[in-house]
């Protein structure tokens, strides 16, 4: 189903669906609880937000926010004798990401050749009522991977390293032998460290869609746009 959903008075891009609360604990959670399709031990448990005691279409909410409430950058510059150093930070405050790579990984009923690493130890089971993943299982419901919900939905934020210069510049009095004006020695490097929550592989996305910026915010995999990069290099003038 769709991710986000457009209507007036909420965010473009909001993103839309069900609010999990936790995870069934056993069979008497299930049955005290709102009637719920696929419902069982282990799975999703969403929220009833009309009340009527059946969890439905009319129980979707709005469960996150693609916009970030603000996004900053700093420059940092300074030099010492013939040293010099400059650093761009670069980051983003407030906004949610719908992490969909999870969808691919976590479930062996949607993709059985790619499941994460600690999906044994750390899923569902009688010993482990709050864990990280559902009950495992290979058959696909309403309660544990065809709908659009909140267990998706992980925070955004981040600080970058965008980018970070240290140079160093020859003594005049030693280059003019050598008919040379100028000489500096730099290293360069770019997207060095990210501080973030965000467990995918990268919180500054890359648009899937650029024709269409009302779905924002959705990590459907795509290769990282901001891979480390080193430079070593020379400035000359003579």
């Amino acid at each position: 189903g769709a991710f986000s959903r457009m209507q007036p008075g909420q965010a473009v891009g909001a993103f839309f669906g069900y609010k999990v609360i936790g995870y069934f604990k056993d069979a008497a959670d299930v049955a005290a609880s709102p009637t719920q399709s696929g419902a069982a031990p282990g799975a999703f448990k969403f929220a009833d937000i009309n009340g009527d005691k059946t969890i439905d279409v009319n129980d979707r909410t709005y469960i996150g926010n693609p916009n970030p409430k603000f996004t900053y950058g700093f420059n940092i510059a300074a030099t010492w004798k013939q040293l010099d150093f400059s650093a761009f930070f670069y980051g983003s405050y407030g906004n949610d990401v719908f992490n969909y790579v999870k969808y691919w990984i976590d479930f062996p009923q949607v993709f059985e050749g790619a499941v994460s690493k600690d999906l044994i130890t750390n899923s569902w089971s009688p010993t482990n009522l709050n864990p990280k993943y559902p009950q495992i299982t290979t058959v696909s419901s309403f309660s544990n991977t065809t709908q659009v919900n909140s267990w998706y939905i992980e925070d955004g934020s981040y600080l970058r390293l965008k980018a970070l210069n240290i140079g160093y510049t020859i003594s005049p009095a030693i280059l003019h032998k050598a008919g040379i004006d100028r000489l500096r020695v730099y290293v360069s490097g770019t997207n060095l460290f990210t501080i973030t929550k965000y467990t995918g592989l990268d919180p500054e996305l890359q648009g899937s869609n650029l024709s269409d910026q009302t779905n924002i915010g959705i990590d459907f995999g795509n290769y990282p746009g901001n891979q480390k990069t080193y430079i070593v290099g020379v400035n000359l003038t003579f």
